[in-house]
């Protein structure tokens, strides 16, 4: 997991022998001084089990480049005889697939049973930052959101900060709303002909 195929491939000069299908091998590739250092090579034991990959000289080639083949790219395998139908499948592709550092998550968070307990250990990107003290987690929590200024698009971010209400008590979240807190929600029954 830590060499990509790009990395492996720009080496192969130098590994005669490599072999796609060893579990571990000394693998020789070129340190920032042109010095020739060897790595431990570890088989990626989460590549893609319906890829084909296979070596022509100094390429690396993938036999389906329908799937996935670097590591870029996934692949969602479902089990053939649960998967109720299309419009499941598709559901879940666009709904709820939130890609993470599996690395991070295996090493830094703990695992992805204890990911996403511990704000110290939220993974984030992108034009706002997360300051671990600002979580609140819980039925009536928060998370403050702070304008990233190093983010790469950062003067078209508008909002400084940001901040998010974990409420699912709907008379809380109409207050919220008329005191001008949140943008909106859904509104109780009883209140709705004040809305009129």
């Amino acid at each position: 997991m830590d060499y990509d195929n790009e990395f492996i491939q720009a080496n192969l000069s130098l590994n005669p022998s490599f072999s796609l299908t060893k579990e571990v091998q000394d693998f020789n590739v070129l340190d920032e001084n042109k010095q020739t250092k060897t790595i431990k090579l570890v088989l990626n034991p989460f590549v893609n089990p319906y890829q084909v990959f296979s070596k022509e000289g100094e390429t690396l080639l993938t036999r389906y480049n329908q799937i996935s083949n670097s590591e870029n790219s996934f692949s969602m395998i479902f089990d053939a005889n649960k998967t109720p139908n299309l419009s499941f499948l598709v559901s879940h592709i666009i709904t709820n697939l939130y890609p993470i550092n599996r690395k991070y998550v295996e090493t830094v968070a703990g695992g992805i049973d204890k990911y996403g307990s511990d704000p110290k250990t939220f993974l984030t990107s992108g034009p706002f930052l997360m300051n671990p003290s600002d979580v609140v987690l819980g039925p009536q929590g928060q998370i403050v959101l702070t304008k990233n200024n190093e983010y790469f698009d950062a003067q078209n971010t508008i909002s400084n900060k940001i901040k998010i209400y974990f409420s699912s008590d709907r008379n809380i979240n109409t207050t919220f709303f008329e005191d001008g807190y949140i943008s909106q929600t859904y509104i109780p029954a009883t209140k709705i002909n004040k809305y009129w």
